[in-house]
C-alpha cells in the first residue's frame, strides 16, 4: 500500500516540477482606434514603463507596419528608455524592429532589484522582424535603450524600436519551492530508513 502512495506522490511532484511553458505577450488583445494607446498597468502581470501600443495599419511603410506580426505591437515612447517591471521571470526573447533607422542598436539589460545583472546589445532595421533569443535568467525587470543607426527616411525620425511576441517564462517564487521541497524530506528519510 505505501508503494502506490510513494507513486502518487511523485507522480504529483513532476507535474510541480515540470519546466514552466512560454508565455507570449503578442499585445493582439488591445482595440485602441488611433495610432498608438497607452499599455495599462499591470498589463499582462508587467508594468511598461515608456512603452505604448501601435496599431500597424497607422503607419504603413515604415518599421512599426513591417515589424508587427499581427495587428498590435509595443513600441518605446518618444524614443527613450523603455522598462518592463513584474515577478521573478525568464526572458525568452522578442521580435525586434526598428522604426525610423536601419542598423539601429538596442541594448537590453536584465535587472534583479533595480541592478543589471546580464545584458545584450542587437542590431535591427526597418524591413521587418529580427527574433532576438536572449535567455536571461531569474529577473524581475528589463531596460531597453535604443541608439544609433541612419534614418531611412520613411517619414519620421528617431530611435523608436517596435518590440513583439515578448515571450517570458514565470519562475516559481522561492517560498513556494521551498516548502515543496521540505515536503520532500521526510519521505526520502522513510524510504533511506526502510533500506
Amino acid at each position: 500500500m505505501k508503494n502506490w502512495k510513494t507513486g502518487l506522490f511523485f507522480a504529483l511532484a513532476s507535474l510541480f516540477l515540470q519546466p514552466a511553458q512560454a508565455t507570449v505577450i503578442d499585445f493582439e488583445d488591445f482595440d485602441i482606434g488611433v495610432a498608438s494607446g497607452t499599455i495599462p498597468v499591470q498589463y499582462a502581470g508587467f508594468d511598461w514603463g515608456n512603452f505604448r501600443v501601435i496599431h500597424d495599419q497607422k503607419n504603413i511603410g515604415t518599421g512599426y507596419d513591417n515589424g508587427t506580426l499581427g495587428n498590435y505591437s509595443a513600441f518605446n515612447w518618444y524614443a527613450a528608455v523603455g522598462t518592463v517591471e513584474g515577478n521573478l521571470f525568464d526572458f525568452n526573447g522578442a521580435y525586434f524592429t526598428a522604426a525610423w533607422n536601419n542598423g539601429l542598436h538596442i541594448l537590453i539589460e536584465g535587472l534583479l532589484d533595480g541592478v543589471t545583472v546580464m545584458s545584450q546589445e542587437i542590431v535591427v532595421d526597418t524591413t521587418g522582424p529580427t527574433w532576438f533569443n536572449l535567455n536571461f535568467l531569474g529577473i524581475n525587470g528589463l531596460r531597453f535603450s535604443s541608439f544609433g543607426g541612419v534614418d531611412m527616411g520613411l517619414g519620421g525620425s528617431g530611435t523608436h524600436f517596435v518590440m513583439d511576441n515578448f515571450t517570458i517564462n514565470q519562475v516559481p517564487e522561492p517560498l513556494g519551492v521551498a516548502l515543496f521541497s521540505l515536503g520532500l524530506i521526510p519521505l526520502l528519510r522513510r524510504r533511506v530508513a526502510r533500506r
